[in-house]
């Protein structure tokens, strides 16, 4: 009997040992597999919007390249998968996801634009000057950005060149940085030399 007693109380701590090593071991398996499918669902989030955004877009020559692979895109990892009519006008860009909005003119001519624009500067109407850049589109809004944004971080005007960032090109926006980095510097520079 007393053999059998120790048996069963060698037992228990094995098993005791045993559940204390195999339950991290389960969790961490666990966790782990709950994070691969939240990333492999997250990537595959991505990839829809890479579609359906390759399947909004107007046709051109390099979005005809790339439209076969985003309809399969797609239609892998779509819940519902597209009818064969679907797929095939999708994919020869015959339909769109979401149609293509029309390019949107400006109700008067650039040239007028940017005079108008360029005396609200001129009398200090940065806000105005703004607000005629909201309204207005395609290049004409980039080009006087940059005039716009110049304006500002010549005349310190942090606040407004900030708002006016979004406005430029991304070519000017990666030399407006600089720009913008140094009226930062040149700020706080003044403000502890009044604050010091």
């Amino acid at each position: 009997m007393d053999s059998e007693k120790t048996k069963i109380d060698k037992l228990e701590q094995i098993s005791r040992i045993l559940s204390m090593v195999a339950i991290p071991v389960v969790l961490g398996l666990i966790g782990y597999y709950v994070q691969v499918s939240l990333t492999k669902s997250s990537i595959n989030q991505e990839y829809v919007k890479l579609a359906v955004s390759i399947l909004s877009s107007p046709r051109s020559e390099d979005v005809d390249i790339l439209r076969p692979w985003a309809v399969e895109l797609l239609n892998l990892y779509a819940p519902v998968s597209l009818t064969k009519e679907q797929y095939n006008k999708l994919k020869f860009g015959e339909i769109y996801l979401i149609p293509p909005a029309p390019p949107v003119v400006p109700v008067f001519p650039k040239e007028a634009a940017r005079k108008i624009i360029m005396q609200f500067l001129h009398n200090g109407k940065v806000k105005e000057a703004s607000k005629l850049l909201d309204y207005l589109q395609g290049k004409v809004k980039e080009e006087e950005a940059k005039h716009i944004f110049d304006y500002c971080i010549k005349n310190n005007l942090l606040k407004e060149a900030l708002e006016m960032y979004y406005y430029l090109s991304k070519e000017d926006q990666n030399k407006a940085i600089r720009e913008l980095v140094r009226l930062l510097l040149k700020n706080q520079k003044m403000e502890d030399k009044n604050g010091g």
